[in-house]
C-alpha cells in the first residue's frame, strides 16, 4: 500500500508530532511494538500482515528494539514512487552495513518489499538466494552489493 502523492513538509511535520506523542517515545525513538499505534495515528495505509512484517523488518534493522522517525520518514516521503521506495529499502536490506546482501538479509527484505507493495514487488521476487546471486552478481565476485541489488530489483519490478 502506498500514498498516491508526495507528502508535503507540513504533513511530515504533523507525522513527527504524532510520533513524539507515542507513549514509548524517548531520545527520538519509539518501541517497535508501538509502531502500529503510530501508523494508525497518522493514517499510514497498512494491513495487519504488513504491520507484522514491518515490525519484523524493524527488529532486524534496529538491534535496540526501537525505531526513529527518520527511518519511517525515509519511506513515507517516497511512498508515491515505487522506484524510490525500492532504493530506500535496498539500502536497508544491508542490516549489518557491510555493503553486501546476505541470504538472510535478502529473504527478510524481499518479504517486506512484497508485503509493502505487492502491486509493484510481487511474487516474482520470491526466488532462492542462489538464483538471485546468479542473476544479480553482475561483476561475478560472488557477492551482491547494494547497487547490484537495486539494479536487480528495478529490473524485476512490475
Amino acid at each position: 500500500m502506498a500514498y498516491k502523492k508526495a507528502l508535503s513538509d507540513e504533513e511530515i511535520k504533523g507525522m513527527e508530532k504524532a510520533f513524539q506523542s507515542v507513549k514509548s517515545y524517548k531520545d527520538g525513538k519509539i518501541d517497535i511494538a508501538d509502531y502500529g499505534i503510530f501508523l494508525t495515528a497518522v493514517h499510514f495505509p497498512h494491513s495487519p500482515e504488513q504491520l507484522v512484517e514491518y515490525q519484523n523488518y524493524l527488529k532486524a534493522t534496529n538491534s535496540d528494539g526501537r525505531v526513529s522517525f527518520e527511518q519511517f520518514a525515509n519511506i513515507a516521503k517516497v511512498q508515491h514512487d515505487p522506484k524510490e521506495v525500492l532504493k530506500v529499502y535496498a539500502k536497508d536490506f544491508d542490516f549489518d552495513k557491510n555493503g553486501f546482501i546476505s541470504p538472510e538479509e535478502f529473504q527478510v527484505g524481499i518479504k517486506t518489499l512484497h508485503l509493502h507493495d505487492p502491486e509493484h514487488f510481487g511474487d516474482n521476487l520470491a526466488i532462492p538466494f542462489a538464483q538471485f546471486l546468479k542473476e544479480a552478481d553482475t561483476n561475478n565476485d560472488g557477492k551482491i552489493s547494494i547497487q547490484e541489488l537495486e539494479a536487480w530489483l528495478e529490473k524485476h519490478m512490475k
